[in-house]
C-alpha cells in the first residue's frame, strides 16, 4: 500500500493504526476503503466476528477516529492452508458529521489537517442512526448465537402480539437510508431485512418457536410437567424433536427402573424413575408410575 507509511497494523485487539503518508494518501483511504465501507488488516491474533474496534487515521498535523466492525476473520490455521494472510476483514460503521467534515475539508485542500481537535471528542451521530446501528449490531450479534430474542430485542416470554409488532417496527428501521451511511452499511440493511422473515416464520409458529425455547434452555420442564394432559402432549412431541438423544437415554432408565420393580425394589426403582423423568420430564405415564413406586416403597417399610 504505498498511499500508507505502514500497513493497517493492531496496536491492541481494539484499535488499529492506519498512517497516511500526506493529503493524496488520505484522499485514496477515503476514496478506497472508508467510503465503500472496508479494509483488511493482517493479524496472528484476530479479535472474534462482529466485535468492534477502533480505527485510527493518522497523518502529519492530524488524526481521526472512526468505528468499524470486524467481519470477516481469517484465522492463522485457514491462512496456512489457502496460502494467504491472516487478519481481519473490518466495515466502517456510520461517519457522523465532524468527520465527514474533517476528512472532506482535509481531503479538498480546505483545511490544513486533519483536525486532531476535532476527533479527540468525536459526538454520537444523530439518534435515529444510533438507533439502526444499534439495531443492526444487536440482530446479526444475536443470530450468529442462535438467540433470536435478544436478535430482535425482546424478552424470551414476549407475546406473540409483542414481537410481532418488534418485527414491523425492524422492517420500518431497516428500511430507513441514512447520509451517513456508507454503501456496504446499506448493504447491511438490506441483508437485516431478509433475516427477518425468517425470524417471523420460526417465532411466529408456536411448534418452531417451542423447539427453539427448549434448545436453549428457555423453559423449565417443571413448568411445563403443570400443564394440562392434553397440551403436555403436544409438548413432548417437541421435546421429542428437541432431545432425541435424551428420549432414548430416558427409555434405557425408565426399563431398568421397571426391572427392579418387578422385584420389588420399588426405592430404587422410584430413583431410576425420578432420573429418566428428568430427561423425559413430559412423561405423564412414567410420572405417574413413579408415583406408584413410591406408594409401593412407602407401605413396605
Amino acid at each position: 500500500m504505498e498511499h500508507l507509511r505502514r500497513d493497517p497494523r493492531f496496536v491492541t485487539r481494539q484499535q488499529v493504526e492506519l498512517a497516511a503518508a500526506d493529503r493524496t494518501a488520505v484522499r485514496k483511504i477515503w476514496t478506497d476503503n472508508i467510503s465503500k465501507g472496508g479494509l483488511f488488516v493482517v493479524t496472528d491474533d484476530p479479535p472474534s466476528l462482529r466485535s468492534r474496534v477502533t480505527v485510527r487515521l493518522t497523518v502529519e498535523g492530524g488524526e481521526l477516529a472512526l468505528d468499524a466492525e470486524v467481519v470477516h476473520v481469517v484465522a492463522p490455521e485457514d491462512a496456512k492452508a489457502w496460502g494467504t494472510a491472516a487478519g481481519v476483514g473490518l466495515q466502517f460503521v456510520a461517519l457522523n458529521d465532524k468527520q465527514r467534515a474533517a476528512l472532506g475539508a482535509y481531503c479538498d485542500g480546505l483545511a490544513a489537517k486533519l483536525a486532531a481537535a476535532e476527533s479527540t471528542d468525536l459526538p454520537r451521530t444523530k439518534a435515529p442512526v444510533n438507533e439502526l446501528q444499534g439495531a443492526l449490531h444487536a440482530l446479526f450479534t444475536g443470530t450468529d448465537a442462535n438467540d433470536l430474542y435478544g436478535a430482535i430485542g425482546v424478552k424470551s416470554d414476549a407475546s406473540a402480539t409483542d414481537i410481532e409488532a418488534r418485527l414491523a417496527a425492524l422492517g420500518e428501521l431497516f428500511g430507513q437510508r441514512h447520509k451517513a451511511l456508507p454503501p456496504a452499511q446499506l448493504a447491511r440493511q438490506e441483508n437485516a431485512l431478509k433475516l427477518l422473515p425468517r425470524i417471523r416464520r420460526l417465532l411466529g409458529d408456536p411448534a418452531r418457536r417451542l423447539d427453539h425455547d427448549l434448545r436453549r434452555g428457555l423453559i423449565r420442564a417443571e413448568v411445563l410437567a403443570q400443564k394440562p394432559l392434553h397440551e403436555q402432549r403436544k409438548l413432548r412431541d417437541a421435546w421429542k424433536v428437541a432431545f432425541p438423544e435424551r428420549i432414548i437415554e430416558a427409555e434405557s432408565t425408565s426399563l431398568a427402573a421397571a426391572e427392579l420393580a418387578t422385584t420389588g425394589d420399588y426405592p430404587k426403582a422410584a430413583q431410576l424413575g425420578e432420573q429418566a423423568l428428568r430427561l423425559d420430564p413430559l412423561n405423564a405415564a412414567l410420572r405417574e408410575t413413579v408415583r406408584e413406586w413410591k406408594k409401593s416403597g412407602a407401605k413396605k417399610s
